[in-house]
């Protein structure tokens, strides 16, 4: 009969988890899931805000090279976006491919204006609304921004310095 003990005593410390115990860990890992899904979301956004912001540098580098060939800025609606930009004759490309909006979609689109023969202005609306280069683009801009210019709060300037 000790034996027997023995045994029983042996197969009830080897038995698994219980049910509580499944049921925290799975909740522990659903709410660590959950904060991570929400933290990487951000940053995706941050990522294409970096984008649309480089993309306007570009953008301006090539309209100020525009600029020093023919002492003029393109007309408002003369910027190809998502296509080439060269010149009249089309002799001097200035870039292969004028980039659009990471998301390119009613909300997300660049936006450029001719402010006069030697000032331009181009927009992107930028989806983190706590960047703080959203306020230093509009300060920077400030002469060239016009009424109709902003579409929203979180819109990034770059203009002809």
């Amino acid at each position: 009969m000790t034996i027997r003990k023995i045994q029983l005593k042996k197969k009830s410390t080897l038995s698994g988890f219980t049910l509580i115990e499944l049921l925290v860990v799975i909740s522990i890992l659903g709410v660590l899931a959950s904060l991570l899904m929400v933290n990487i979301s951000g940053i995706r956004e941050r990522v294409r805000d970096a984008r649309r912001k480089s993309d306007l540098k570009e953008i301006k580098a090539a309209l100020r090279i525009y600029h020093n060939d023919g002492d003029d800025y393109p007309a408002t609606d003369a910027l190809p976006f998502g296509d080439e930009f060269s010149d009249a004759s089309g002799t001097t490309v200035y870039m292969n491919q004028v980039p659009n909006d990471p998301l390119n979609n009613d909300d997300y689109q660049y936006y450029y204006r001719r402010a006069g023969q030697d000032d331009f202005l181009l927009r992107a609306t930028l989806e983190n609304s706590s960047d703080s280069d959203i306020q230093s683009s509009r300060t920077v801009c400030q002469g060239t921004i016009a009424e109709g210019d902003i579409s929203s709060e979180n819109d990034y300037f770059v203009c002809s310095d």
